[in-house]
Parts: structure tokens; C-alpha cells; sequence
């Protein structure tokens, strides 16, 4: 049955670091030009950086098409590449905003028990009752 199934199905190529792709943008349904910058750990997924707004990227090998070098324009790769990506680290502030976010945390609401049917659903008393 899977061989009938996967019949039709192709594998994708995989692609370089410094590759010129075609991006789909998914919010305007266009494609965006971008730049492999390394293949992640997760199957066929890739970080990419855009040319337009150089932000960074991750995608699905599906949702990126090759460009042809002949296709390519220098423009973009220059734009690209003389962008320096900067580099997050993870501090122990965030464990510290973390600590602060659990504190504000507001105790629990004692609520008293739900009488039920015969059937085992929850009777609940209309919210608009409650003046």
C-alpha cells in the first residue's frame, strides 16, 4: 500500500550554506529572495536570511526553491552577505525574568465542587446569575 502511496513522491535536493533561494512567504503569498545560512538539526529545515529585511528565517526544504546562478543577481547575494547576523546569547536574566514571572502569579481560586448528573456531566450554573 506505501508503495503505491509514495509513488509520486520525490526527494528534494539538499542545499549548500550560501545558496541562493527563493522563499515563500506565507503572510502575501509571494516569494522572497534569500541565502542558506546552514542546514539545522530537524529534517529537510534550513535557516535562511532574507534579502529584504535581512531578518533570519527558518524553513522547510519544500517551501525553498534553488535559484539558478545564471538567474541570480550579484545585488543580492552582496546585500546579504555584507550583513553581519548577530549572535544571541542566552544570559541569566532570563532566569531571573522567569522567577519574577512566576511570583506574579496570582494563588489559585478556590472553587467549589461541581455537583454532577447521573450521566457524570458537570451541572454549572449560568454565569449570568451571578450578580
Amino acid at each position: 500500500m506505501k508503495k503505491y502511496y509514495d509513488r509520486g513522491a520525490r526527494e528534494l535536493t539538499d542545499l549548500n550554506e550560501g545558496d541562493v533561494v527563493k522563499v515563500k512567504n506565507f503572510n502575501e503569498n509571494k516569494w522572497i529572495d534569500g541565502i542558506i545560512l546552514s542546514k539545522l538539526d530537524q529534517p529537510r529545515s534550513y535557516k535562511v536570511v532574507l534579502s529584504d529585511s535581512r531578518n533570519v528565517i527558518i524553513r522547510n526544504r519544500k517551501h525553498l526553491v534553488l535559484v539558478s546562478k545564471k538567474t541570480c543577481s550579484n545585488k543580492i547575494v552582496d546585500k546579504v552577505l555584507n550583513y553581519e547576523i548577530p549572535h544571541y546569547e542566552e544570559s541569566s536574566s532570563n532566569t531571573s525574568k522567569e522567577e519574577q514571572i512566576l511570583d506574579n502569579v496570582p494563588n489559585p481560586v478556590h472553587l467549589e465542587p461541581l455537583s454532577r448528573s447521573k450521566s457524570g456531566r458537570t451541572i454549572k450554573a449560568p454565569q449570568k446569575l451571578n450578580l
